[in-house]
């Protein structure tokens, strides 16, 4: 494959990862599926064009820098009367039997970092391209990608947003302060949870049936940056920055007796720990009055 004197220099002085366009505007774009190589590791590299004439026949010609090394490869089109890969002389032809559209990924190769490599170089590959009809080359261009080689192992970098922890079950407790209620009086519900671990959030509400009524709340619980209860739906939440562990007291409230005739009063709460959306653990408990 002739090359002219300047493509040679480029390929020679440079290396880099954008797409390269020649002069009649084909550009060759090198997607690799890793960024970072350790000894003996291997990646894989889409080439496609883009704004490309047709053509009967493609020609890659690819040069590793010396860290690298060309493993194997293969033409992604359908459809050639020919398609070579030969890792072993860095080339690679497809030949149609009429003008083809080359737009698109077009060919896959395999790239693998040598056994002796230099720790925290960035070598590159480069292919270069070109496009012919029956007799000569219409169109020429090159792209690159380069991958950073290191001698240590690749750590993982943790989840930046990773599956909460089940919070555990925990046990729920409701504590009055008195037993009976008289009319147009209160008493102070307190409920507590046991056992509970860590969450960001604890949504709260009460069901009452029967002469009682909220009359106020304080959640007991420090720290929160939003803590509310809606007493018209008897429902609150307390949600915090971070994930708390919730054990012991979390709200209390001042229940008022409604003016009528003597009666029973049952109450039960229930409260969900939640990270997000997700539940981690509930739990409920009744008392009557």
């Amino acid at each position: 494959m002739k090359k002219s004197l300047a493509l040679l220099l480029s390929l020679l002085l440079i290396c880099v990862t954008v797409p390269m366009v020649a002069a009649e505007g084909m550009t060759v774009t090198l997607t690799s599926t890793k960024s970072v190589l350790t000894a003996g590791e291997t990646a894989t590299v889409t080439l496609t064009l883009s704004d490309a004439v047709k053509a009967r026949k493609a020609s890659v010609q690819f040069y590793p820098d010396s860290d690298l090394e060309l493993v194997s490869g293969e033409w992604l089109m359908q459809g050639s009367i020919m398609s070579v890969f030969k890792a072993e002389d860095s080339n690679a032809i497809i030949t149609f039997s009429s003008d083809t559209d080359f737009n698109g990924a077009v060919l896959q190769f395999v790239v693998r970092a040598k056994e002796n490599i230099t720790d925290n170089s960035t070598p590159c590959v480069t292919a270069a391209v070109e496009l012919r009809d029956a007799t000569k080359v219409i169109d020429s261009a090159y792209g690159s990608t380069a991958f950073l080689l290191t001698t240590s192992p690749i750590i993982p970098n943790p989840d930046p947003d990773p599956e909460p922890e089940p919070a555990g079950p925990f046990t729920l407790t409701m504590t009055p302060s008195a037993g009976t209620v008289p009319a147009d009086g209160t008493v102070d519900l307190t409920l507590a949870l046991s056992g509970a671990e860590s969450a960001k959030s604890a949504g709260v509400a009460i069901a009452i049936d029967g002469r009682l009524e909220v009359a106020s709340y304080q959640y007991l619980q420090t720290g929160a940056m939003l803590a509310s209860f809606d007493t018209a739906t008897n429902q609150g939440v307390i949600t915090f920055a971070s994930a708390k562990v919730l054990d012991g007291d979390l709200i209390r409230f001042t229940l008022r007796g409604i003016v009528g005739t003597e009666s029973t009063a049952t109450v039960t709460a229930s409260v969900v720990l939640k990270e997000g959306n997700t539940v981690l653990a509930s739990d409920d408990d009744t008392t009557t009055f």
